[in-house]
């Protein structure tokens, strides 16, 4: 039931990106390696079923099934720093970009 998600970056925070050489797939991958949850945390909200065991503390899960899952967009101009994350709904199965 992971979901894509799709990052819009400002005209200000898309400008930072380029002057430190980020590329779309460096912030993905990023993105995929710093949104982590453990299994534990999934079993106490009810996320994933059973018991959370202490190795379920340790054992990550990332918020997409893959970097890929992390669409990047640039938008908007120099009018502030107002960038966004989208959810998506369901899951991939159901809802693709």
């Amino acid at each position: 039931m992971q979901p894509q998600y799709f990052l819009v970056f400002a005209g200000e925070h898309t400008a930072v990106f380029r002057k430190d050489g980020w590329t779309k797939d460096q912030i993905r991958r990023y993105c995929f390696d710093h949104t982590q949850t453990s299994h534990a945390e999934l079993k106490r909200i009810q996320i994933m079923p059973g018991a959370a065991s202490q190795e379920d503390e340790t054992t990550m899960r990332s918020l997409v099934q893959s970097p890929e899952d992390f669409v990047v967009v640039a938008a908007g101009g120099s009018a502030g720093a107002f960038s966004a994350y989208i959810p998506g709904w369901g899951g991939k199965k159901t809802s693709q970009a």
